[in-house]
């Protein structure tokens, strides 16, 4: 009885380790998502700014443009 016991607690062991392992795989998984989507986020960001740079820049040289010919 002693040794079906410990296979019994073994078993348990086992099959609590094998849960832990796919919870944390799983917890792994959702992380990195969360970072790459993070990271697409910030790239999108970056290339907005850049663009409403561009377009502050050529209206700013359109209106000095503008200037100097009206002179």
């Amino acid at each position: 009885m002693l040794f079906r016991s410990r296979e019994k607690r073994a078993a348990i062991a086992t099959s609590e380790g094998d849960r832990q392992s796919r919870i944390n795989r799983a917890e792994g998984l959702k992380k990195e998502a969360i970072e790459v989507s993070e990271g697409e986020k910030q790239k999108r960001i970056n290339e907005a700014e850049g663009q409403a740079k561009e377009i502050e820049l050529v209206a700013h040289a359109t209106a000095e443009g503008i200037k100097k010919v009206a002179e």
